[in-house]
């Protein structure tokens, strides 16, 4: 009996120790792969971090620095803004929409009937779309550093046509913030 207790004894603690080795090794793997996934977590954080800076540029109603040729074709108006724009784009634009302090609104472009059937309106991927169609897409001007998505559209015929395009026309207004946000900025 004595020798089957001594080979019992022999065979828990080989048990114990294949067990422990065995346990050790498997903490060792988990460790491993805890390292693995912290990596990827690090890397997914660093990514979404790069993905929401770059949409800092879609980011209005924001300041914005004109160079010295854009002037100012009106104080602000309310519900639309102040007009900018640079001579050598009027009449037709873009004009953009200021509130007060600056804040970009969104851009005016103006068109005549036949201009508007001839004009083809130009997505960021090169497709051809109605102004409708706009809605949600980024306009840029790159000259001023200006990306945004169009939150909503403002379109007036003008039988009479106004100061400075003096024949029937539509003005058409492409607004980067909601109407509460300009009437905030331009009253």
């Amino acid at each position: 009996m004595t020798v089957s207790v001594v080979f019992l004894v022999i065979g828990l603690g080989a048990g114990y120790f294949a067990n422990s080795f065995a346990t050790q090794s498997r903490v060792a793997s988990l460790e491993q792969e805890l390292g693995v996934v912290k990596a990827q977590l690090a890397e997914s954080n660093s990514r979404i971090l790069d993905i929401e800076a770059s949409l800092d540029k879609y980011d209005y109603p924001r300041k914005i620095s004109l160079p010295s040729e854009w002037i100012a074709l009106s104080s602000v108006v309310p519900m639309m803004g102040q007009h900018v724009a640079n001579p050598r784009n009027l009449p037709l634009g873009p004009i953009l929409l200021l509130g007060k302090d600056g804040f970009l609104l969104g851009v005016e472009y103006m068109f005549t009937l036949d201009m508007l059937e001839e004009k083809e309106i130009m997505t960021p991927d090169g497709r051809s779309e109605k102004f409708s169609a706009l809605l949600g897409l980024p306009i840029s001007i790159p000259e001023l550093g200006i990306t945004a998505v169009v939150d909503h559209i403002d379109v007036a015929y003008l039988e009479q046509g106004h100061e400075g395009f003096g024949v029937p026309h539509l003005d058409i207004h492409l607004y980067f913030v909601d109407e509460e946000t300009i009437a905030k900025l331009t009253t």
